[in-house]
């Protein structure tokens, strides 16, 4: 027990959770009531949990909307918060009043029995025991019903300190519910309620594995840590298993945390394995090769070959292993040389290293699926092909749902929707037996597919999807449609040619979180605060991804913050010894732009000394671009003409523009908006209207310059009247050919407003395809239940 409460003393709850006043929590839980859909704000937002145990008392200050007015609620929070048992004494349900009346009805769990429990556990102090709970939340649990089952939670966890802890049945109560809200990944729950697990001697290795998952998740790595410390040091009160270790590395590899996976892999072998002697405890070979992933990803050759001569790893002979050679296919397949431009090699060392596998079927399905997933990720489409050809082949391997995801991320990748419609509805509608399931990656990955190819678009194809997967009848059978609730609800939106656009972040949401938090001080100029968060960002154990620091910085230097932005460039340096490109480049954009405006309002610099001056930035963005020659790509290129411009050395950014065209994805639709968009500024500055006309001509008739926005419009309408205001100033100035651009300008108009239209007919068909693939879920779902609940029932009437 001493143990327990020393364990309980790691977890700060109240650090950065301020608790709601109670009347706020009232109102906010005002919304149960006996609809369908009570509880869906709730049930968003967590807001409402606040933990903290007052006074070192075991018993959380929980409020509660079970009673009827706020007095009886402040009656019981200030009991708990003083560590008293409630002075109203706890009216359990007789047990012969539950066989009569509820014992069927909990093992049936009909919508309507879950109503009515809901509503006694809300307005009466008669509750059920936890047995009889329990019993319900089981039956809940067979016929996969989530939904439910978190809406019983969201009840119940204000009034656990009613129960007897001690209870077996409500311990099992609580690891179900744990369970449950892991599932649904209401993550600051199940902190919460993983931390009234471990005051009771649960020793069920799967709360540890979601405790500390939800820790990680909750961006809480610190209290992951010392709760992992304190059970290798205390092994008979919380005994960890390889399971736990490998779950809690797979997490932080998840979020590229090397570092951290590397501290937790050492504590793990000094204190669970011996150097000589072989344990249970000694890590698989999926621990060593997950640990060998992450080594060749995310850290240096020196590292890796550190990690290999590790007493420990070197007694269990790993790199003598099947998996140590499959592994390091898996990393060179796409780093060396001699697989780079030879397909017909990459082919044989897997069909050889497949057969080496041959007897190992769990080991040669992941080899399958990770190659796969490595082609589509490098884009390999020949390799693509080939794998899912030899993979059609062997008929004992069953790929599942797993196959079909890599293969549609394939699709999503390209913006190939058509592909991807066809794809699903050939393999899931049109066959009665289809066993693919619709999964919320599945559902993302229709909307990467979208956003790729209609980008403008972003906002509306998440809108759309979020219409059909919060249907009631799909967000109430389909437990997984809440969180990708959540994910579809991630947008950021930027300023962009005059207008306002969405992206998806693509940040995993503690980087999400990290990121609007930062960008809503940078919004309200709070450079003090933003300095703080940056360095909360840095010095937390749980390492942010690359992804979030780019767009930290570029926020920070765009809003002309360079202490921020300096900030930001000092840490990845540390952390990858050098910046990108694209960092090098808007840190150029700045120096040379803002130094330009320096000169232009100086008003006593002679006309000798700033055109002087200015010759010094177009050499800076010179020898730049001749200095980072091997970095530079379309996208460089493309943002050095724009500089050129900007400095009036329009030579110099027309070089760069014929090295970005060089440089160019032909296929990239955005790619060839940007190549257009620059080359006609370039012409409008340099008052070359005829090269204007000819580049419109050729955008208009090019088949894969599909990418036009609003932006771009008001952008290019406002290029084309140049001409005619700047007529004195043009040789051989045409008003014809103002008039033929006009014309272009027009047609592609036309063009916009049918890209937008082929955009919006391509969501409908996506969203009707998913409508029905989660239709025909629910009708196989229910049909399934029904067999299972007469069952049940039958097995009820012969035991009594």
């Amino acid at each position: 027990m001493l143990i327990r409460k020393s364990i309980q003393r790691i977890y700060p709850y109240l650090v950065n959770k301020t608790p709601l006043r109670l009347s706020t929590q009232v109102r906010n839980l005002k919304i149960c009531n006996k609809e369908t859909d009570r509880g869906r704000k709730i049930l968003e937002n967590e807001e409402w949990l606040r933990f903290g145990n007052t006074n070192n008392s075991n018993i959380p200050p929980y409020q509660s909307s079970s009673l009827k007015n706020q007095n009886q609620l402040e009656d019981v929070s200030n009991s708990a918060e003083n560590g008293h048992v409630l002075n109203e004494p706890i009216v359990f349900i007789s047990k012969s009043d539950f066989k009569e009346n509820w014992e069927l009805k909990f093992i049936e769990a009909s919508r309507i029995t879950v109503r009515q429990v809901k509503g006694l556990l809300v307005d009466k102090y008669d509750m059920f025991s936890p047995d009889q709970l329990l019993l319900l939340f089981k039956s809940l649990e067979s016929y996969q019903d989530t939904y439910n089952m978190h809406e019983l939670s969201v009840i119940l966890l204000p009034q656990l300190n009613k129960f007897n802890g001690n209870s077996k049945a409500f311990q099992e109560l609580l690891v179900t519910i744990l369970r449950v809200e892991y599932k649904l990944k209401k993550y600051r729950i199940c902190e919460h309620l993983f931390s009234e697990c471990i005051k009771y001697p649960i020793k069920n290795p799967v709360i540890y594995r979601i405790g500390l998952n939800s820790f990680i998740e909750n961006d809480n790595f610190h209290l992951a840590n010392g709760f992992y410390i304190q059970a290798l040091e205390s092994p008979d009160i919380f005994p960890l298993t390889t399971k736990e270790l490998f779950s809690f590395l797979l997490k932080l590899y998840e979020f590229k945390d090397l570092y951290s996976m590397e501290r937790i892999f050492i504590q793990w072998l000094k204190k669970k394995c011996d150097k000589n002697t072989p344990s249970e405890h000694d890590p698989t070979t999926n621990i060593l090769s997950l640990m060998h992933r992450a080594y060749r990803n995310y850290g240096t050759d020196g590292e890796f070959q550190e990690f290999l001569e590790n007493e420990y790893v070197n007694k269990l002979r790993y790199s003598e292993t099947l998996q140590f050679k499959c592994t390091e296919f898996l990393t060179d397949l796409y780093e060396k040389e001699e697989y780079e431009n030879d397909i017909t090699k990459k082919y044989e060392d897997s069909i050889a290293l497949f057969g080496l596998l041959e007897n190992l079927p769990a080991q040669k399905r992941g080899f399958y699926l990770a190659l796969l997933n490595s082609a589509v990720k490098h884009n390999d489409f020949e390799f693509v092909k080939l794998l899912s050809q030899e993979m059609k082949k062997d008929n004992l391997i069953n790929f599942g749902a797993s196959y079909h995801l890599i293969v549609s991320e394939h699709f999503a990748k390209n913006g190939h929707i058509n592909e991807l419609l066809t794809y699903f509805n050939e393999l899931v509608l049109q066959q009665e037996d289809s066993c693919v399931r619709l999964s919320p990656q599945q559902v993302l990955t229709f909307r990467d597919c979208l956003v790729k190819k209609y980008p403008i678009l972003t906002r509306e194809i998440h809108n759309e999807l979020k219409t059909i997967i919060t249907k009631p009848v799909y967000y109430e059978k389909i437990g997984w449609t809440i969180s990708t609730d959540r994910d579809l609800s991630k947008l950021i939106s930027y300023r962009a040619l005059g207008g306002s656009q969405y992206m998806v972040p693509y940040l995993n949401h503690v980087d999400y979180d990290r990121f609007l938090n930062f960008s809503k001080l940078i919004k309200e100029r709070k450079i003090a605060e933003a300095k703080l968060s940056l360095t909360d960002i840095f010095q937390r154990n749980l390492k942010p991804s690359f992804n979030l620091c780019f767009m930290l910085f570029r926020l920070s230097i765009q809003n002309n913050f360079r202490i921020l932005a300096t900030i930001i460039d000092d840490y990845l340096r540390q952390c990858q010894n050098d910046i990108p490109i694209s960092m090098k480049l808007l840190w150029l954009r700045n120096d040379v732009l803002g130094s330009q405006k320096s000169i232009a309002s100086t008003t006593e610099t002679s006309k000798f000394g700033l055109k002087n001056k200015k010759s010094m930035r177009w050499v800076e963005v010179e020898n730049f671009s001749r200095n980072n020659v091997n970095s530079l790509n379309f996208t460089s290129y493309i943002q050095l003409s724009k500089i050129s411009i900007l400095l009036k050395n329009y030579s110099l950014a027309s070089e760069f523009i014929n090295k970005a065209f060089s440089k160019m994805d032909k296929k990239n639709e955005m790619n060839w908006a940007s190549y257009y968009l620059v080359s006609l500024w370039k012409s409008t500055v340099t008052l070359n209207q005829k090269q204007f006309l000819n580049q419109l001509k050729e955008w208009n008739k090019n088949q894969n310059g599909n990418f036009i926005t609003q932006g771009h419009l008001r952008r290019i309408k406002q290029y084309s009247t140049f001409f005619s205001k700047r007529s004195n100033y043009i040789d051989n100035y045409d008003p014809n050919l103002d008039f033929e651009i006009k014309q272009e300008v027009e047609y592609l108009a036309e063009r916009f407003v049918d890209y937008k239209f082929q955009g919006l007919n391509d969501i409908k068909r996506t969203c009707d395809i998913l409508d029905k693939w989660l239709e025909k879920q629910v009708n196989e779902k229910e049909q399934k239940l029904k067999s299972i609940k007469a069952f049940n029932k039958i097995k009820y009437n012969k035991n009594n």
